[in-house]
């Protein structure tokens, strides 16, 4: 009889560990070390979010009670587009936060050879 951690580990299987990373926020080595391996379980809200990224139903990983997708394919269609788009945004918010530390980074430089020039002068 198929355990928790069988299912879990057959739902982390179905994805690279990136992906997951990517989907829950959480470390790969969490993953890796951890989950796969038996020694730690996921918390709660995180079986919520692996549940609702997949369409896994929560009653299939948590208790092994079919079906184990959710059948409403519609809303699932839905939540996955909405979750690629959430992912773009924050990879764009990201970007442009990297991109605000390069510019903070010129204009200080800028501004300390402009002090340095009027302090020549």
């Amino acid at each position: 009889m198929e355990t928790f951690e069988d299912r879990l580990l057959q739902l982390l299987n179905s994805q690279k560990v990136v992906w997951w990373v990517n989907q829950l926020n959480v470390s790969g080595s969490l993953i890796s070390s951890k989950w796969k391996k038996g020694k730690a379980t996921p918390r709660t809200e995180t079986i919520i979010k692996m549940c609702e990224v997949t369409g896994i139903s929560a009653n299939w990983l948590l208790l092994g009670i079919r079906p184990k997708k959710i059948e409403n394919s519609d809303s699932y269609d839905k939540l996955q587009n909405l979750n690629r788009h959430t992912l773009k945004l924050e990879k764009r918010n990201r970007d442009f936060k990297k991109c605000i530390k390069s510019l903070n980074v010129i204009f200080n430089t800028v501004k300390a050879d402009i002090e340095e020039t009027n302090r020549s002068s």
